[in-house]
């Protein structure tokens, strides 16, 4: 399991090396300050998915400009799954992060398509008869997105991206938001 969680932390580092790389290359050769597109990006999000339902979560896309169009995006989301009341209740807790690689097709509208790694960690509390038990499991698996970005004004940007989750999450999901 520890394994697991140590393979998204190396390819993040590697990745970042080669980033760190590329822009003091460019700084040697006074490239100059990179474009709009090329800029880390922050942003919140909105998603929802067919079986946690409605999530909320935080997104960083990384240009890695040395490998060319294409993006390190990180995001992390807290559902709200349903839960059940009653004699026997049940109380469900979903959160994820994904580590995805993206190829930007475009310059002003930018679709994108990628993949990834999906860490899905769910919990759910059973209450009968007013006894508890507790159950969480974590797990990982890969994702494959698409999605695009489009400017609105000068330094914002709406995306939209639907992906699909093999093992970790297992789920299809759509997310929306804005980057700054």
């Amino acid at each position: 399991m520890r394994m697991r969680a140590v393979v998204p932390a190396v390819v993040a580092c590697l990745l970042l090396t080669a980033e760190a790389e590329a822009q003091a290359r460019q700084q040697r050769q006074g490239a100059g300050p990179p474009p709009a597109e090329d800029r880390l990006r922050f942003g919140a999000q909105l998603s929802y998915a067919d079986d946690a339902k409605l999530g909320v979560g935080v997104r960083v896309v990384w240009p890695l400009s040395g490998l060319g169009p294409v993006d390190l995006i990180t995001t992390a989301d807290y559902f709200f799954p349903p839960s059940t009341e009653g004699a026997t209740a049940v109380e469900r807790k979903y959160s994820e992060v994904n580590l995805s690689l993206a190829y930007r097709f475009g310059r002003h509208l930018q679709p994108y398509a990628g993949a990834g790694l999906n860490m899905a960690r769910r919990k759910a509390t059973l209450t009968f008869l007013g006894r508890e038990a507790v159950t969480s499991d974590t797990s990982v698996g890969l994702n494959v997105l698409a999605g695009a970005r489009w400017p609105l004004g000068r330094n914002l940007r709406m995306f939209a991206e639907a992906r699909v989750e093999i093992e970790g999450g297992e789920q299809k999901l759509i997310s929306a938001g804005i980057l700054f």
